[in-house]
């Protein structure tokens, strides 16, 4: 997973950790936090998604921070009752996060949409 930062903030910011499901950088007071869950076709997504969040949960829990910005690909439709939904809002409620997804145009918040 890569990650671009202007040349002005690069030396201030501090790489975390770096997995191939997620990266966090520190910037300052503010954790700034790049996800990719597994889908569902993936084989066992849903233990594959508890643990991402959970080790997550846990490399932040280590850390002094003010701020998160928490984005990237979490290949789940939030507004769909699901089981992978309610992991997400648990962990988002968590943190004490907030979607902003509604601050978006309607035709800007999906990347992706399977059309059959």
């Amino acid at each position: 997973m890569e990650v671009f930062v202007n040349n002005s903030i690069a030396p201030i910011c501090k790489l975390i950790v770096a997995t191939p499901r997620y990266i966090i950088l520190q910037y300052n007071v503010t954790l700034l936090v790049n996800v990719y869950l597994p889908c569902r076709s993936t084989v066992d997504p849903e233990e594959m998604f508890i643990d991402c969040l959970a080790s997550i949960m846990q490399d932040v829990s280590e850390l002094q921070y003010a701020y998160i910005v928490f984005r990237g690909d979490k290949n789940i439709e939030l507004t769909e009752t699901s089981t992978l939904s309610a992991i997400l809002s648990n962990f988002v409620q968590d943190l004490g996060l907030n979607f902003l997804n509604d601050k978006l145009p309607i035709d800007g918040r999906n990347t992706f949409i399977l059309q059959v």
